[in-house]
């Protein structure tokens, strides 16, 4: 009997002594939160947390401390898990919603790699984190300025996106323009390379016109040419036999003109 209530006792110790663990690590994360060492304070949470990972209050500090450092995309993911849990009371709750807003809303405005219709989701999610907020507590003052702030952001991203939205339209047309008119230019090159080709045809065509009236000849076949050859050649032996024939004492020579 004795050794089930020692065991008993040793086993409730052990509870007290990680509880008291768990807190001392989030009471040492909340001092270095308060000196904004968020770093630090982060590695105490999450000390914390390996001891409790239910702990309420380790997941939100956690969060909290993510948001202090920029890294709002974690911190949202460590809202939205605590809000998951049926347990959390509804000032709990309202403070989450508040903090969410508040991530998502700078995700949108400061992650410079988010652009046009997902920087416009992330600031409406904002707005309806906010709206949730005041759903559970209306007198919130500073979760009304961030709603207000976050539904300004909202016609601002807009009204950017629409600029762009017109930037790149105006830029497209201009391109297409170019296009057309290199396009354009290229036809009249096109053209004028074919007006010139058949005005060189037609110059050439009456130079031979020209060419062939000066000179008929030019019309004569090569057989034609080899006939008129050879009978000049016939001609010319006749014409040296007779003069062999008439006197042999006289040597021709043919001379040419210069």
């Amino acid at each position: 009997m004795k050794q089930i209530v020692y065991i008993c006792l040793f086993m409730l110790l052990s509870l007290c002594s990680n509880a008291q663990s768990d807190n001392t690590l989030l009471r040492k994360g909340n001092s270095n939160y308060e000196k904004n060492n968020y770093t630090e304070a982060e590695k105490f949470y999450r000390k914390a947390l390996e001891k409790n990972k239910q702990s309420q209050t380790g997941i939100y500090n956690l969060g909290n401390s993510l948001y202090k450092q920029n890294r709002y995309a974690e911190a949202t993911k460590l809202y939205d898990t605590l809000l998951s849990n049926a347990t959390i009371s509804d000032d709990l709750k309202a403070k989450l919603y508040h903090n969410l807003g508040n991530s998502l809303l700078n995700e949108a405005i400061n992650n410079k790699t988010i652009q046009g219709e997902q920087k416009q989701e992330l600031a409406k999610k904002s707005v309806d984190a906010y709206k949730k907020s005041l759903r559970l507590n209306p007198k919130d003052a500073d979760t009304k300025y961030n709603l207000s702030y976050a539904q300004k952001m909202i016609q601002q991203i807009q009204k950017q996106q629409n600029q762009q939205n017109k930037d790149n339209k105006d830029n497209k047309d201009k391109k297409d323009n170019k296009k057309d008119q290199n396009k354009d230019d290229k036809n009249n090159k096109d053209n004028k390379d074919k007006q010139q080709n058949q005005e060189n045809k037609n110059d050439q065509k009456k130079d031979d016109k020209e060419e062939q009236k000066k000179s008929p000849e030019s019309k004569m076949s090569k057989e034609d040419a080899e006939r008129m050859l050879n009978a000049v050649q016939n001609k010319e032996k006749k014409t040296l036999e007779n003069i062999d024939k008439t006197d042999k004492a006289v040597k021709v020579k043919i001379q040419k003109d210069w």
